[in-house]
């Protein structure tokens, strides 16, 4: 992406930081200042845990997020798309979005806060049904958000994606004229309408 000239929304759980197979603090530091966002994640499977565990998970990230003034730090990826309405209202005290994976194109004219849909792209994915969910966005006006997880030579894990089919997107979106930009760039220009 950096060699596209675009940059995107990272999501970091900061309990892994520095973990084997983990960003360090100091590749996310670099995608903040290459002009990401940078939000909110976890490992656990939210709606099992008690209202006060939640408040903590919440409390926690964004403590981590905001003391280092990421641009993005109002953004929450739920861990796994796993919710329940417990998860939101503790959620949304914390963050001003939430992302759960919903497996669809998210519609231009209204976003929810706490249920952005986005796709997950996986090992599994055609790099043609991709395509396809980026014409259909441009065609209907949508945002289409792709979630990733690692980028790799060789898929070893059922989220890995290849970066061969990769770049392939990437290429298909910009010779498209789609621009391709970190979640917070759209919603802003969102609240502006």
């Amino acid at each position: 992406m950096d060699q596209a000239g675009v940059a995107g929304t990272l999501f970091v759980i900061p309990d892994y930081l520095g973990e084997p197979g983990f960003l360090n603090q100091y590749w996310v530091d670099l995608f903040h200042s290459s002009g990401w966002d940078i939000g909110g994640h976890n490992w656990q499977v939210l709606p099992d845990l008690s209202p006060d565990e939640l408040h903590k998970v919440f409390k926690d990230t964004k403590n981590y997020l905001s003391t280092h003034q990421y641009k993005g730090r109002d953004l929450y990826a739920i861990p796994y798309g796993l919710y329940n309405n417990q998860v939101i209202d503790i959620g949304s005290q914390y963050f001003t979005w939430l992302r759960p994976n919903d497996d669809m194109n998210q519609p231009s004219g209204y976003v929810s806060p706490y249920r952005i849909n986005s796709r997950i792209v996986s090992q599994f994915t055609p790099v043609e049904d991709v395509l396809h969910w980026i014409d259909l966005a441009k065609e209907n006006h949508d945002w289409l958000i792709l979630v990733f997880h690692r980028i790799v030579d060789r898929c070893e894990y059922d989220t890995d994606y290849t970066e061969k089919d990769f770049q392939k997107i990437i290429q298909y979106s910009q010779e498209n004229g789609i621009d391709i930009l970190p979640m917070s760039d759209y919603l802003e220009q969102y609240n502006q309408h």
